[in-house]
């Protein structure tokens, strides 16, 4: 059995790679898995660790990073349909000992996105109808489709429809 060697030229900081980015986050790889990984890899091609960014905060920034590059790519490449309708529901997430309210914010349309188009799932301050409502503006400003949403559809909490304070009058 003949081990054949081939040249390979790495970067100094691998975690820039969009490539690597992807497949972390798809394997669920912590930052520690990551940074093991890529260490590993090269070492055993020979590599020289010191003259390589390898660490937990250089995989967390790469990671961060090249997540907003494909948001930002989603967002630019979402061709918004001509009517559409706005969805939202909030949900308060329990995180160990803290609470969180968060509010989940879509628009669908028949043909293009009949199982809806997720905008965002933002943290509001409260789940009151004037939070939800700065929230959806917010979103839908962001995602440019202010002037696509010709109707919403909601659940009929008090937070939502009010008839005096509810996001969907506000």
């Amino acid at each position: 059995l003949r081990r054949e060697k081939r040249l390979v030229t790495l970067p100094k900081n691998p975690f820039k790679s969009k490539k690597v980015c992807q497949m972390s986050d798809r394997l669920k790889l912590t930052l520690s898995q990551s940074t093991g990984i890529i260490s590993a890899f090269f070492v055993s091609s020979g590599g020289d660790l010191e003259k390589m960014s390898v660490s937990k905060n250089t995989a967390r920034r790469g990671r961060n990073k090249c997540r907003q590059e494909i948001a930002n790519e989603i967002k630019v490449s979402l061709i918004a349909p001509t009517y559409s309708v706005l969805h939202w529901d909030g949900k308060i997430i329990k995180l160990d000992t803290q609470s969180s309210d968060r509010l989940a914010v879509l628009i669908s349309s028949a043909p293009n996105y009949k199982e809806g188009k997720l905008l965002g799932v933002m943290e509001i301050q409260d789940s009151t109808g004037l939070s939800q409502a700065n929230c959806c503006m917010s979103l839908v400003k962001d995602w440019n489709v202010s002037t696509n949403v010709i109707g919403i559809g909601v659940d009929t909490t008090a937070s939502n429809s009010g008839w005096e304070k509810g996001a969907s009058v506000l």
